[in-house]
């Protein structure tokens, strides 16, 4: 029945995310494929006798076998588990299907998938990857996600939850269906508190699949309200929980201000902050290196005590209509200490994106008094085993540069990584990062004259300035200007150039 389906596939995604090669050996068993195709065919009331498309029309037409046979909780632990497994496809690759015929697809793909396992059988072929596997458990979440348009008043905040984590995670989220789950997941919170994760994962959601509308706002209104009314239920939360509710409240926020985003929105933001604020300035400890760096860059991606007039007008940054600015700026700063006090001593678990947008938050939200943070985090990004991406660079030096953080040793310490031979893998706002920070903090260029071609015999052009990082570092943004002009934007090219100019370099484009 429903149940053991639903149970049966929810034991086995929890059995093979363990790792890799358990994951790989269960989607290879034929056993696996079957059980999706027995689901598939379950789901629109299909009986074993059943062996074509053709029988299965005629015995609809003549029976009412295509009713839902699966509740709310069943279809929301088996999206869980599909997603889980990481088995459908994105929508980019398998358009999504919520139209009538989705019924008919998912007959067909799964009649193909029994078809693909028995001449596997006949051929005796064992551990062979069904290629229709993936596309059956895209169409399973489709008619999943049909069907939930037709939930009302038995949704509970548990599978509401799991179903828009599950879309999201997949990437085969629809408007639609996240508007009516989370309106009736909303409306049937009345009485009950619902745990912390099922409001983190349902937020969270909407952050991960960049859905807009008026669903997310009543989710965000009623976690304002809650946590208004009961003082004690932020206890309740994990830092887990808190990281990413913050990270799914700012990345909508942020993306929706291109769109429509409402004062209401901005007051409910607002509300949810500085009760977070106030959880990580008590329990920072508690928070794991992720949780720390997500949460720090939420608060600065809605600009949390800052006042908009401060703004670069070029960086199109958000800021939280707020009735106290200086309460929430005490907020702030009293969140980044505790960050910062958590953070140094244990810099070293960071990852290096982790690292810089730690470095990023700082600087947007203009805290200056951190050097020994600052310096933490240089040392640590320019470790020699550690892996770095141009971003990790590009984005920390810019934030040392804003901050007014001018150590010229850490600057070199972090330069000694720039890649040469990966320099066609740097992005140009990477570059022109580079080259900004160390022309505002005054990093000296050991060998400005190293391409004078045009004032500079070759004789006297010195020829270890690859010795010199930062010299290296302009050579590299040079060329690639160079090389690829039509790729930088025109405040990137300003930067550069400007930059070339602050240390003297003459750089002759010819």
């Amino acid at each position: 029945n429903s149940v053991n389906f639903s149970t049966a596939l929810h034991r086995l995604a929890r059995f093979c995310s363990s790792n890799q090669e358990t994951r790989r050996a269960t989607l290879m068993d034929p056993r696996f494929a079957l059980l999706l195709c027995s689901l598939a065919e379950f789901m629109v009331g299909m009986d074993s006798t059943t062996t074509s498309l053709t029988e299965w029309k005629d015995g609809v037409a003549n029976s009412n076998k295509n009713k839902p046979l699966l509740n709310s909780r069943e279809c929301s632990n088996i999206a869980w588990a599909i997603a889980k497994i990481r088995l459908a496809p994105p929508m980019s690759a398998l358009p999504l299907n919520l139209s009538d015929n989705q019924t008919v697809s998912l007959v067909e793909t799964s009649l193909k998938t029994r078809s693909q396992v028995l001449e596997g059988a006949r051929l005796k072929q064992q551990g062979v990857w069904i290629p229709t596997l993936s596309l059956l458990s895209g169409r399973i979440l489709d008619n999943i996600s049909n069907q939930s348009l037709t939930w009302t008043s038995k949704l509970n905040s548990q599978e509401g939850a799991n179903l828009l984590y599950a879309l999201a995670t997949v990437q085969r989220a629809d408007a639609s269906v996240f508007e009516h789950v989370s309106t009736n997941l909303v409306n049937n919170l009345k009485t009950l508190l619902p745990r912390p994760q099922e409001l983190s994962n349902s937020i969270y959601s909407y952050g991960k699949a960049g859905i807009y509308g008026n669903g997310q706002q009543l989710l965000l209104q009623y976690t304002a309200q809650a946590l208004q009314d009961h003082p004690s239920y932020m206890e309740e939360w994990k830092s887990q929980e808190i990281s990413n509710f913050a990270w799914g409240t700012a990345t909508i926020l942020s993306k929706k201000a291109l769109h429509s985003r409402s004062s209401q929105e901005d007051e409910y933001a607002l509300q949810i902050l500085r009760v977070i604020a106030r959880a990580i300035s008590e329990r920072a400890d508690k928070f794991k290196s992720q949780e720390l760096a997500n949460t720090c860059w939420s608060m600065a991606t809605l600009g949390f005590g800052e006042q908009e007039a401060n703004a670069n007008i070029l960086n199109e940054y958000v800021y939280l209509q707020t009735n106290d600015l200086e309460g929430d700026r005490r907020l702030m700063e009293t969140a980044l200490h505790a960050v910062a006090k958590s953070a140094i001593p244990r810099l070293h678990v960071f990852r290096s994106q982790e690292l810089n947008n730690l470095a990023w938050s700082y600087a947007r939200l203009g805290r200056t008094e951190c050097n020994e943070l600052y310096a933490g985090i240089g040392h640590e990004l320019s470790r020699p085993r550690r892996s770095v991406t141009g971003q990790d660079l590009g984005t920390t030096l810019w934030a040392f540069a804003t901050l007014e953080y001018f150590e010229e040793d850490i600057y070199r310490e972090i330069l000694s990584k720039v890649n040469v031979n990966a320099a066609r893998d740097y992005q140009p706002r990477e570059l022109s990062n580079l080259c900004w920070a160390c022309a505002t903090a005054g990093v000296e260029v050991k060998h400005p004259d190293a391409f004078d071609t045009t004032l500079v015999p070759n004789v006297l052009r010195p020829l270890d300035w690859r010795e010199d990082p930062v010299t290296v570092c302009f050579a590299v943004a040079a060329n690639e200007l160079m090389r690829r002009p039509h790729e930088f934007k025109s405040q990137e090219i300003k930067d550069v150039l400007w930059s070339f100019s602050k240390v003297r370099e003459e750089v002759v484009l010819a």
